[in-house]
């Protein structure tokens, strides 16, 4: 498949299993109507009074000690349901997810810069899967994640779209499916049957920084990941968290694609809005890796030494009228001797 096949059959796969949830909670006696007036509720982002039916269900299901799964369900199904609405898809360029991996843990970041997601509830596809072997020796895979909102509603935690004015942090929703079947769903086969791991991303103060952030959202993390050892999770986050990150940016290298908009995409219902994350920045790192090998720079006390990339960070900073506003910069990786493409400007057209 090719990456834009790939990573809309990721994101619309996972998404499957809100339909067929939604299915069971009709074939229970849950009517239609209700599932949609919830749904209605949820995207409003109004005060959220749950339909008589599935209240009671709730309340049977709390009786006979189910009430955690369903309510899980529940929450993923109304969560890929927001993604559902918009269909916002970020395709990571390898490389820049490999620039991102280098960030230093020392980097201080400020809470507020998560409220720059440019598009609402994305879905971020990353370029390669993360692959767990968890301790029942059973491998599955993360081949990305969809990302939405929390908000209080009556005390209570509620979802909500990114974008919504209330919103107080974000969720990451990570679908696992056993390894390797992903191909297999593009064909036309069974779709596999999906694990979710859903983490809150809250900063445990106003700022924090990203290896503090890391290990407080791994914290909080550890009892949704089932078997998964504390090593698989600490790389789940870093791969996830960094791009999040960069997506707040100033300026970030977003651009949008004509993949998957065509008019058989929207007559089949399959239309998404691709985004390539990277594009460019992705493109100067492969220009300079190029010459790497072939170059060799001779520094002004006559040694010898290789060119080499200096390390990427992200950089928060007070602007505006009294300093009010924050914002962060993604200061990327530097190539150091010998690149001769260096010279040549990375141009990113600026968001408006």
């Amino acid at each position: 498949m090719s990456t834009h096949q790939t990573a809309v059959t990721a994101a619309q796969a996972a998404v499957g299993f809100r339909h067929l949830y939604l299915r069971q909670l009709i074939a229970s006696g849950i009517p239609r109507s209700e599932i949609a007036d919830l749904e209605r509720q949820i995207s409003a982002g109004a005060a959220v009074t749950m339909p008589p039916h599935l209240a009671e269900l709730g309340d049977m299901l709390a009786l006979l000690g189910n009430a955690a799964a369903h309510g899980a369900s529940l929450k993923t199904t109304l969560q890929l349901g927001l993604w559902e609405q918009h269909k916002i898809i970020y395709r990571l360029d390898a490389d820049l997810a490999n620039d991102l991996a280098t960030v230093s843990d020392k980097d201080v970041l400020h809470r507020d810069v998560l409220h720059r997601l440019p598009h609402p509830d994305p879905y971020i596809h990353l370029p390669n899967p993360i692959i767990f072997t968890g301790r029942s020796g059973q491998a599955t895979e993360v081949r990305g994640f969809f990302i939405s909102g929390v908000r209080y509603d009556a005390d209570s935690p509620m979802i909500c779209s990114t974008h919504h004015p209330q919103r107080q942090y974000l969720a990451l929703l990570f679908p696992r499916l056993p390894y390797d079947t992903l191909d297999d769903t593009a064909a036309g086969h069974e779709t596999p049957e999906y694990e979710f791991s859903r983490i809150q991303l809250l900063f445990p103060g106003a700022t924090a920084t990203l290896g503090e952030l890391i290990a407080d959202t791994q914290r909080r993390f550890r009892d949704h990941t089932g078997d998964m050892p504390r090593e698989d999770v600490a790389r789940l986050l870093r791969a996830s968290i960094a791009p999040i990150l960069y997506t707040c940016t100033v300026n970030p290298d977003i651009r949008q694609t004509a993949a998957g908009r065509s008019k058989r995409h929207r007559r089949q219902g399959k239309a998404v809005a691709m985004y390539d994350l990277g594009y460019r920045l992705g493109s100067a790192i492969r220009s300079w890796k190029a010459e790497r090998a072939s170059v060799t720079a001779t520094t002004g006390s006559g040694s010898t030494k290789r060119p080499h990339w200096r390390k990427p960070h992200l950089h928060t900073f007070r602007t505006g009228v009294g300093r009010t506003e924050t914002v962060m910069h993604y200061i990327s990786g530097i190539p150091v001797n010998g690149y001769t493409g260096a010279d040549k400007p990375v141009v990113i057209p600026v968001r408006k």
